[in-house]
């Protein structure tokens, strides 16, 4: 579980899991001016993602996806959700 933290002016991702992390939860994150994207959930199973906000990632990363505010690389039997703050 990954909850309200405040993740900001990183030289890379604002969170980033790595390999096998499972049923993992991010909620009520802020997540500023990281160097890289916002979240990375990297080869990974089962995720939630809800309510958390971005404002100024990725601008280290010019190519496509990298980044991005969320990025989901999972493992083939994953069921990622990824749900917008209202």
């Amino acid at each position: 579980m990954v909850r309200d933290n405040l993740s900001h002016d990183n030289n890379g991702y604002g969170l980033w899991t790595d390999i096998d992390n499972i049923d993992t939860l991010y909620e009520g994150n802020r997540l500023q001016g990281n160097s890289g994207g916002g979240i990375n959930h990297e080869i990974s199973y089962d995720a939630v993602i809800r309510d958390n906000s971005f404002a100024g990632n990725g601008a280290a990363v010019p190519e496509w996806l990298w980044g991005s505010a969320i990025q989901i690389q999972i493992r083939s039997r994953s069921r990622s959700t990824a749900i917008p703050s209202t």
